[in-house]
């Protein structure tokens, strides 16, 4: 897994890194250097030594990481967000469907007992460059970076799911 996030570095690096769009950061692990490219290594530690369920792992998987994979979350885009109140008072939740980078899969990001979210410039054209997802006290935090936007949302809880397109 560290030789494809390695990789992808030096391929972002070798085209001028990718900028953040605008309104972002507060990534926890993931940071920007001075030329503006992403520095994952931290977030790679995280990873690695953070017991997250299954689940979780499928989406941190290193083939969500690689870019020439159909399974890469890397280049997906927005299909659809959609939010869902719980008039019980447990917060509401969000589903977010991603097509894949290669049109051949969807994506499935449900967060439930979301305490927070925010958007900022959401188009139906912007690639998912990149995205961190971790834990502070108990709680998720999904920051997703797109070429010309930028989501953030804290849930108690985050189901992944991927779905083959069959035509």
């Amino acid at each position: 897994m560290i030789f494809v996030i390695r990789c992808l570095v030096l391929i972002m690096s070798i085209f001028g890194g990718v900028q953040l769009a605008q309104g972002a950061g507060g990534m926890k692990y993931i940071g920007v250097d001075s030329n503006g490219i992403y520095v994952i290594k931290d977030y790679l530690v995280y990873i690695n030594e953070t017991k997250f369920n299954s689940n979780i792992l499928d989406l941190l998987n290193e083939k969500r990481w690689d870019i020439h994979s159909p399974a890469s979350l890397h280049d997906s885009k927005i299909m659809n967000i959609n939010f869902n109140i719980d008039w019980k008072g447990d917060g509401y939740s969000i589903e977010l469907n991603l097509i894949g980078p290669m049109n051949d899969r969807i994506f499935k990001l449900s967060y439930f007992g979301v305490t927070e979210s925010s958007f900022s410039n959401i188009t139906r054209y912007g690639d998912l460059f990149i995205h961190e997802l971790h834990i502070d006290k108990g709680i998720y935090i999904h920051h997703l970076e797109f070429d010309d936007a930028s989501l953030l949302i804290k849930a108690s809880s985050v189901k992944f799911e991927e779905k083959i397109i069959t035509r």
